[in-house]
């Protein structure tokens, strides 16, 4: 049990102690393009195409009975 408990109390210490800092912030993406993909033979997705102000395009995978049009609005995480 000591060793168990030296192992948490290390961890614990050592996780606290480094800072990781992600310099990211939020931006919008527009949804610029919907395709119907076929993953397996019995499978099909919707593969959506994003794009943000800068012109960065996302891609994503939705199930048939997602409801998404042309034009919706996302929150991407971007770098700085």
């Amino acid at each position: 049990m000591k060793p168990v408990s030296l192992l948490l109390t290390l961890t614990l210490l050592c996780s606290c102690a480094v800072r990781n800092e992600f310099m990211g912030e939020l931006s919008d993406a527009t949804l610029i393009k919907i395709d119907v993909v076929e993953r397996y033979p019995d499978e099909h997705l919707k593969r959506l195409t994003w794009r943000t102000a800068n012109h960065i395009d996302y891609i994503t995978f939705e199930s048939m009975s997602s409801v998404a049009a042309v034009g919706d609005v996302m929150k991407v995480l971007t770098k700085r």
